[in-house]
């Protein structure tokens, strides 16, 4: 038995979980020109892709490249969650095609990563991801089009970041030292001021660097200039308070 699993028209990508009992049961994603992310919940899951195996365990992500197809499947009992998305995603707002296209995540030559997930990070994989289901299911709208399309951006940022920690051993201590002390005072100075100051300078100056340091890191570690992070991180507060905030969309645009 082989379920397809294919893509939204409209919004131009699938999102979903797979609960399996069945080990007769089969999951394909055969359409081509999409990427893949699957990440294992429980169990133990079965990837056969280009006449290779790959097995995932929880916690455990695959990022597959657009030009393959898969069979999911497993002897055992799984649950698991994916995302598959189109070009047209991520190609048309800020420059978060560059982050799919210089990240390495999707690799060319190797067609996969595969990526191990901390703890800490599965509450907010599984916000996202929760927001992704849901838009499938809602209105058809120009708005919801943005929001899933910014939505599945944050699941690639935070993507990046995990990818690009796991592999930092490659790197100086000093290097990886630096760059997590800037990124983090700078997050965290969005965090406190990104209401009413989205100025690139604000910010330089608060936690005493250059722009171009800045720029750069932002680039290397999340795919997109320092002005674009900005404005992911100031849409997704506004996302944020569209959802667990009771307040009307003129009260939040004031806000």
């Amino acid at each position: 038995m082989i379920n397809s699993i294919v893509v939204d028209d409209f919004l131009g990508f699938s999102a979903g979980t797979i609960n399996n009992h069945d080990s007769v049961s089969r999951y394909s994603m055969e359409q081509k020109g999409v990427y893949k992310i699957l990440r294992v919940e429980s169990g133990m899951v079965k990837i056969t892709f280009n006449d290779s195996n790959i097995t995932l365990k929880k916690n455990q992500c695959l990022f597959i490249n657009s030009d393959v197809s898969l069979i999911i499947s497993s002897i055992t009992d799984f649950q698991m969650s994916y995302v598959q998305f189109k070009d047209s995603c991520v190609n048309k707002n800020y420059d978060i095609s560059l982050l799919v296209k210089n990240s390495k995540l999707f690799d060319g030559e190797k067609k996969y990563n595969k990526v191990s997930v901390k703890e800490k990070h599965t509450i907010i994989i599984n916000h996202y991801l929760d927001l992704l289901f849901n838009l499938q299911l809602s209105e058809r709208t120009n708005f919801n089009f943005l929001l899933a399309h910014n939505t599945l951006q944050q699941i690639l940022l935070l993507s990046i970041s995990i990818f690009n920690t796991s592999i930092s051993k490659f790197e100086t201590a000093k290097k990886d030292t630096f760059a997590e002390k800037i990124l983090r005072l700078f997050n965290e100075s969005i965090v406190d001021n990104v209401k009413n100051n989205r100025s690139v300078k604000y910010y330089t100056d608060k936690i005493g660097v250059d722009y171009g340091v800045l720029n750069k890191l932002c680039l290397s570690t999340y795919g997109v200039s320092v002005k674009n992070y900005l404005d992911l991180k100031c849409l997704n507060q506004i996302k944020y308070k569209l959802e667990s905030v009771a307040l009307t969309i003129k009260e939040i645009s004031n806000y």
